[in-house]
């Protein structure tokens, strides 16, 4: 087996998206906007609003209208009603086997890796799907709670520079070069670039013909080093890209 230069093993980080890259869709899609009776279309539309009047980002706007719009139908956005919505995820083909497939192909090459999800959706949430105890840690927008643990505004914001700025943190222990970011949109762009800029590889994966004209156009336009359906099992295109970049790249 190949061994780093001072004999060591080689660390590996794979740092994953989370709506519709590792889940169907976005997170909320599954028990929030049922709950409220409102549609995704309705709820972003009023995101778009919300940034028109109070000239906030995206994320800002949509973690404050999570709390008022439950709120103001007797439903008050708590941390364990959060967390409870995370049971609800559902992911795409191959997700929940890929982490330990990944290990295991590490350990096979003398490499420990290292999973990480960096998202712009809901933490507590997060850590309620039936995958959180597989990530090394999990960067996302947290919520400030009061002692009953209801939210009451933003404590921790992660937009689309602040998924760069963690991803910056990951590449301080692991070099650059053994680092694979997985991603489906264009709010990955930056991390994507600055993964590539620095040596490691960036996948875009997609799940249906809209998604993959995306994830074609980030290819010509030289954000991602490959693109795959977002097929996680053994055997499929995404494997056969993540391996072979393990095999073949890092140091």
């Amino acid at each position: 087996m190949d061994m780093s230069p001072r004999g060591q093993r080689r660390k590996v980080a794979l740092i994953y998206d989370f709506d519709r890259t590792l889940s169907v869709e976005d997170v909320q899609n599954y028990a929030f906007f049922p709950m409220l009776g409102m549609s995704p279309k309705e709820f972003w539309g009023l995101t778009d609003e919300y940034m028109e009047e109070h000239w906030v980002d995206d994320i800002v706007a949509y973690l404050h209208l999570m709390i008022s719009e439950s709120g103001s139908r007797g439903m008050p956005l708590t941390r364990d009603l959060l967390n409870d919505m995370g049971k609800d995820v559902e992911f795409h083909p191959g997700v929940k086997g890929w982490f330990s497939l990944m290990n295991g192909f590490c350990n096979d090459i003398e490499a420990d890796v290292e999973h990480y999800v960096i998202s712009s959706g809901v933490r507590e949430t997060i850590m309620g799907t039936s995958i959180s105890n597989e990530f090394t840690d999990v960067f996302a927008c947290e919520y400030l709670c009061d002692k009953d643990g209801v939210a009451i505004g933003p404590k921790t914001i992660v937009n689309r520079m602040g998924k760069a700025e963690k991803v910056l943190g990951i590449g301080e222990h692991i070099p650059f070069e053994n680092i694979i970011y997985i991603g489906d949109g264009e709010t990955d762009i930056p991390c994507m670039d600055m993964v590539r800029s620095k040596g490691g590889h960036s996948i875009a994966v997609y799940s249906n013909d809209v998604t993959k004209g995306q994830c074609e156009w980030m290819l010509r336009e030289g954000h991602v080093d490959f693109i795959a359906p977002a097929d996680y099992r053994e055997g499929k295109e995404l494997y056969s890209i993540v391996s072979e970049i393990l095999l073949n790249s890092i140091r």
